[in-house]
């Protein structure tokens, strides 16, 4: 009963409120403040989780969860055998692949660039890994002098599936530059991460290729890229085999690979979230001023219900649905535009960045349906208890006096 009078007076209060130009344009002003400030923090919320979902899938596909090298970075001899006393020892190892990756230069004509030579990965997860966009993957299991290139570092060099590149390297670490060796290789693929830092750096060639560019034994290799059943396990992993293997070998996670990227997002994500929602309590109080104002205008109003019984809750009551009801309509309709929005990005990537910078060429985006529960609930709510001070405010008013002054 008294909550359906409690409505009605409320709905009445805020058709009467349309016809006066100041306050329709008030409320208006506290409605678009309220929807402001909650699209801002779902869009906060995307693209922080989307920075977040796309570096760690990014770097989890493209880097081995746990990488075994040695101090001084010699060849590891017997690789075999090493391999499966680890593949035995610890039974969580999903994938273990002998790598051989040494630092080089690359030529095309009168273009040259530092690069990064890697065994071509010869299970599934690796080639996932690099999305051949152009031409086909090296053959693994081949000894051609084969090449695949990033699509960044393809663009710089002008290179195109077909055409062919020098590469420069020495057979060891403590060779003298002029030992070095000039080999002639065909593209035959170009690749694309999505993260820049990979595809201007990392070429691959084959295995058995790579052994005889860099003169290795044939069963030696220079370090080991090992997957886990679960990426979380690998901190715990890695000091147990550096443990296990001693001295010189030692472990290097994923983790610690990609700190300072993981850091940084970590890094954005404490601050924006708190800065946007100074926003959101601008807006609340942009309803705060809107109702006193209305309680202001409707002060005889309120004076007459005064003296008709109708109770101090009551009074309290009609001034929180009238917030309440600006709060929940700014609030939803902030949350589907900026649903909308995020749905766009996600869905076409209007939005590019500079992979350089951001480690990803277009802004991600991730849509979570936790972030509209607790952007609503708290925006709402905040709305909800800002109205209590007109509303209190409301109640105090004297219906004799305020009769009086009209």
């Amino acid at each position: 009963m008294y909550s359906s009078l409690i409505r009605l007076i409320a709905n009445r209060f805020t058709r009467s409120t349309k016809k006066n130009g100041f306050m329709s344009f008030s409320r208006g002003v506290a409605f678009v403040s309220v929807a402001l400030g909650s699209m801002a923090l779902i869009i906060a919320l995307a693209v922080l989780d989307g920075f977040d979902d796309a570096l760690h899938n990014a770097s989890a596909k493209f880097t081995s969860h746990i990488q075994v090298q040695t101090l001084n970075r010699t060849p590891i001899e017997h690789c075999e055998a090493v391999k499966k006393e680890l593949q035995q020892t610890f039974p969580d190892i999903q994938i273990i692949e002998p790598v051989l990756q040494r630092e080089a230069l690359i030529r095309k004509r009168s273009m040259v660039d530092g690069v990064v030579i890697k065994s071509a990965p010869q299970h599934a997860l690796g080639l996932e890994s690099r999305k051949i966009i152009e031409g086909s993957a090296v053959n693994t299991s081949a000894a051609f002098y084969q090449v695949e290139l990033g699509r960044k570092l393809a663009r710089k060099l002008d290179v195109a599936i077909g055409d062919s590149v020098f590469l420069i390297t020495t057979p060891t670490s403590q060779s003298l530059p002029t030992e070095s060796v000039v080999k002639k290789f065909a593209v035959t693929g170009i690749y694309e991460t999505g993260m820049a830092q990979y595809d201007d750096l990392y070429i691959y060639i084959p295995f058995q290729t790579a052994q005889r560019l860099f003169q290795t034994p044939t069963d030696a290799c220079y370090s080991f890229d090992i997957w886990l059943n679960d990426i979380n396990k690998a901190k715990h992993f890695a000091n147990r085999m550096e443990m296990h293997l001693g001295y010189p070998y030692y472990t290097i996670t994923i983790f610690d690979l990609h700190s300072s990227m993981f850091a940084w997002i970590e890094m954005q994500k404490q601050p924006i979230p708190l800065v946007l929602g100074l926003i959101s309590i601008v807006a609340v109080f942009n309803i705060v001023t809107t109702l006193l104002i209305t309680v202001v205008e409707k002060s005889r109003s309120y004076s007459i219900l005064r003296t008709l019984g109708l109770s101090t809750g009551s009074m309290i009551g009609v001034i929180l649905n009238q917030g309440a009801f600006i709060g929940l309509l700014g609030t939803v309709t902030g949350c589907l535009v900026g649903f909308a929005i995020c749905w766009i990005q996600s869905t076409y990537g209007i939005i590019h960045l500079q992979g350089e910078i951001y480690f990803v060429d277009t802004l991600p985006i991730t849509i979570s349906f936790w972030h509209y529960v607790v952007v609503l609930a708290v925006s709402f709510g905040m709305s909800v208890l800002a109205t209590l001070i007109p509303g209190v405010v409301a109640a105090k008013i004297s219906p004799i006096a305020a009769l009086r002054f009209k």
